[in-house]
Parts: C-alpha cells; sequence; structure tokens
C-alpha cells in the first residue's frame, strides 16, 4: 500500500469489492474499489491541443485506467506512462494529420474512447483562444453591493504580424455587459484584457462568459474556440471583507531541484477575518511545449491552514523539468488571497531514468554564482537527445549537439542568476 498527499493505491484482492477508510476523528468512508476488469472511462484530455511540428505530453484522465493494453490517438499508438488509476500521461508524437482525433484507451475490462479528445494545428497557426479558468474576477470571489472587475487572458497560438489590439465581449446570464480590449498582440503571446467594473446586485450563481473577436474582425485558423464561459459566485455581504494575506510558499525548502518526486510544501498566510486560520489550496503547474502554455495539472480542495502550512507532503507526477507551484489562502467568510505565492523546483532524472519525445523539449533551472564553472552531461540511451544553456540574460551560452552518444556543456559562470538547461529530442 502506498499513501501520498491525495493518494491512497493498493493492490485489490479479486473478492474485495469495497475499501473502508478513517479520518483523524474516526469518520468512516466506504468507497468502490477499482478491479482489473472494471471497464475504463477516460473523462479529459489535458491540454486538449497542440502544434503538428512538436511532440506534445498529455494528461489523460479518467476512471478505472489500469494498466493499458493499447492508447490510441486516432489510429496512432501512443507512448504512455501509467500513474494511477485515474491518471495517464501519453506523448502525442510530432507529424499528426491536422484536426480533432478521437483519443482510446483499451485496458483488460473493457475500451473507452473519448470523441474529439484532442486537436492538432498546422504549424503556420494564427489562432486566438482562452480557456475558462482564464476568465477572471477580481476579487476572486465577488460580494453583492462591493465594486469589482472582470477580465479574460486571451492567447496568440502562432501568427506573424503584431495586432493591434483584441476586442473581448463580457456577458453575464446571457446578457451583454461590455467590451474590454488587450494590448497589441505579437505573434505567440498572452495578454489581459481592461479591466471592466462590475457591481453585482444580488448574491448568487452568474454564468460569466466571454467572446474574443466579437466582430469576427480578425482571420484565424480556428473560428470555433472563441467564447469561453465559467460559473462564479457572488456573496452576500459580510462584517469583515479583508482578504488573507498569504506572503510565501516554499517546494522542499526553497530548494531549485530535486531527483525524489517526494517533496515538502511550507506557506506562510495571515487571516484578518476571525480569530481562526482558513484554508490553503496548491496549483502545480507545467508547462507543455505544444500547447505553449502553463497548464495546472494538480489542484487540491481546500486544505486546513493549520495542517498543511509546515511540512506538507507532496509528490511531483513522474514527468521531468520545471514546476510552478501556486498556493492561494482562503478564509471561513470566503474571502481569498488577491494574488497566490508561488515557487518553482526542477524534477531531475536519475541515470537513465529520463526520457523526452522526439521533437519535444524538456527544461531545468538552476540558480549559478559568478565564478563557478558548470558542467552538464546528457546521455541518449536511444535516440538523439541534444542540450542548450541559456544565460540569466536570455543569451545562448553552450550547447552540443551530437548525432548520438554522450552530449556535454561544459563553461564558466559569468552573470550570477538562474540559467535554462533545455533537452531537446532530435531524433
Amino acid at each position: 500500500m502506498n499513501v501520498s498527499h491525495n493518494h491512497l493505491t493498493a493492490t485489490n484482492p479479486a473478492l474485495l469489492t469495497w475499501l473502508n477508510t478513517y479520518q483523524p476523528d474516526w469518520a468512516e468512508t466506504q468507497t468502490a474499489c477499482p478491479n482489473e476488469s472494471d471497464p475504463p472511462t477516460v473523462t479529459a484530455v489535458n491540454p486538449d491541443f497542440g502544434f503538428s511540428h512538436v511532440a506534445t505530453q498529455i494528461f489523460i484522465h479518467g476512471q478505472n485506467l489500469s494498466q493499458p493494453t493499447t492508447i490510441n490517438l486516432g489510429a496512432t499508438p501512443l507512448d504512455a506512462i501509467y500513474d494511477s488509476d485515474e491518471l495517464i500521461i501519453a506523448i502525442v508524437p510530432a507529424g499528426l494529420p491536422v484536426g480533432w482525433h478521437d483519443l482510446t484507451v483499451q485496458t483488460a475490462g473493457g475500451t473507452s474512447q473519448l470523441p474529439q479528445a484532442y486537436e492538432v494545428l498546422p504549424t503556420n497557426s494564427d489562432d486566438l483562444t482562452a480557456t475558462p479558468d482564464w476568465l477572471w474576477t477580481e476579487p476572486l470571489l465577488l460580494r453583492e453591493g462591493r465594486p469589482g472587475h472582470l477580465g479574460l487572458n486571451v492567447q496568440r497560438l502562432g501568427g506573424t504580424v503584431t495586432l493591434e489590439e483584441v476586442a473581448v465581449e463580457f456577458s453575464l446570464d446571457g446578457q451583454v455587459h461590455s467590451r474590454g480590449r488587450t494590448q497589441p498582440m505579437a505573434a505567440n503571446s498572452t495578454e489581459v484584457t481592461t479591466p471592466l467594473a462590475w457591481t453585482p446586485i444580488a448574491a448568487g450563481q452568474y454564468e460569466l462568459c466571454a467572446t474574443i473577436d466579437p466582430d469576427n474582425l480578425i482571420p484565424e485558423t480556428d473560428e470555433t474556440n472563441n467564447r469561453v464561459c465559467r460559473q462564479i459566485t457572488v456573496l452576500p455581504p459580510a462584517l469583515c471583507v479583508e482578504p488573507p494575506n498569504i506572503s510565501g510558499v516554499d517546494i522542499e525548502n526553497g530548494a531549485l531541484t530535486t531527483l525524489a518526486r517526494e517533496v515538502s510544501l511550507d506557506v506562510t498566510a495571515e487571516y484578518f477575518c476571525g480569530n481562526q486560520a482558513g484554508h490553503i489550496r496548491f496549483v502545480e503547474f507545467e508547462y507543455f511545449l505544444g500547447a505553449q502554455r502553463w497548464v495546472p495539472i494538480t489542484i487540491t480542495p481546500w486544505l486546513p491552514y493549520e495542517t498543511v502550512h509546515q511540512d506538507y507532503p507532496w509528490t511531483l507526477l513522474p514527468t521531468f523539468g520545471v514546476r510552478f507551484m501556486s498556493a492561494w489562502a482562503g478564509d471561513r467568510l470566503g474571502n481569498l488571497s488577491r494574488t497566490p505565492a508561488q515557487d518553482h523546483i526542477s524534477l531531475v532524472p536519475q541515470t537513465q531514468s529520463g526520457y523526452v519525445a522526439q521533437g519535444g523539449i524538456h527544461f531545468y533551472r538552476f540558480y549559478l554564482e559568478g565564478g563557478q564553472t558548470f558542467q552538464a552531461t546528457l546521455q541518449s540511451v536511444t535516440g538523439d537527445a541534444d542540450v542548450y544553456v541559456w544565460g540569466p540574460d536570455g543569451a545562448l551560452v553552450a550547447f552540443s549537439n551530437n548525432e548520438s552518444g554522450s552530449d556535454t556543456v561544459t563553461f564558466p559562470v559569468g552573470l550570477t542568476g538562474t540559467y535554462q538547461i533545455e533537452v531537446v529530442g532530435y531524433g
């Protein structure tokens, strides 16, 4: 049996159909146990798109995803890492046909297909898009009668010529509210709309939607992904509305790298309303090259501050490279911190344990001081991977792109700061 911050896994005897778990207060929870003969269910793919010219790592979410026999995107079998009955990590290779593809997962228990699970974008794309979690309010939870703001983060995938601005129309419960605009948008960039004022007149649930380029003035590769919506909550008035202040989160005591997936988290927050501490939510992000964005890969429920503020155990997912961690604070009245605390760490592979897909990139970040000498050796067990090092000023410092075997970079550190090491799957 293995226990982590949010998973308990154990080998299931054939006749065991229920698992009883007990909380510290001895509250009992009964859960149906997955069995290898249970049919799988695929519920989501994240991210659900990527460019055709690069390999893209995807997370396949679902239930009963016991060791699959085959995973296909359309007719293409995918290489994958089995993480748990709820998660499979797979690689979409470069060069697949442009368009939508169905995902099929087959296990001993049966087959599950998710129609139009993943879209391959053309190399010459020029597309404007967003996700529901990029549709924001300030503060995060609005209150009846108190002024707030609405906005959207807009991403441009591809492109060549800079767009002067992009209009975004906002609506609440189907009624047009107002329009905002971004700053000029260069190719492969993300911009934020101007904040739009809104003072809710009543508490409750609202559907907030945003439509990018509502007048269809900008030619795009895909005109069907310009609208995003999500439910927002407006709270009733409260005597205390001071948001918590979250001043920091540290991964593994501030370390920049780790060889182990098991790390600890420390978080510091102040709560001003009431005489009790509130809750913390952690969100782990990873950069997906094919989608050209940071994607949330693990989101916790709200956890008691007293439980998680020091040495909280966390298990990084088994993919290598830089991870960002955001921590939000919330109190018992619904007030949330205005911004999250953030930290990052690089999960570095041990000898012969790393992998990178052909056309893919894994990157790591190291803090180096001037006067040191840095050396890194990359051994390609199969295929050909290359290594590139970029300095704090964005300049290429060193690289090695031997056709096969070993690649080594060595250089004297000039500038003190954070260096980015990129491992590129060439062939």
